[in-house]
C-alpha cells in the first residue's frame, strides 16, 4: 500500500564483516590489558626497561633475563 517507508536489511556479508570488526577490537582490548598487566607486574618488582617498545626485541630480551627475579628466584 506504500504507507510505510522501505526499511534497509544489511546483506550477511555486512553483517559478517561487522562481526569480524567487533572481534577484532575487543581482541586490541585485550591484548592492550595483558600488556598493562605485564607493565604493572614489572614495576611492581622494580624492573624498568630502557626500551622504547618493551614488547620488542631488546625490551623482551630484558624481560627475559629479568625473569628469574619474576619467578622469585
Amino acid at each position: 500500500m506504500g504507507e510505510l517507508p522501505e526499511v534497509h536489511l544489511p546483506s550477511e556479508y555486512s553483517d559478517d564483516l561487522k562481526s569480524l570488526v567487533r572481534y577484532r577490537k575487543s581482541f586490541g582490548e585485550e591484548v592492550t590489558m595483558i600488556k598493562n598487566s605485564i607493565h604493572a607486574l614489572l614495576t611492581m618488582h622494580g624492573i624498568s626497561i630502557a626500551a622504547t617498545d618493551i614488547f620488542g626485541r631488546k625490551g623482551m630480551k630484558v624481560i627475559e633475563e629479568s625473569f628469574s627475579s619474576l619467578k622469585g628466584n
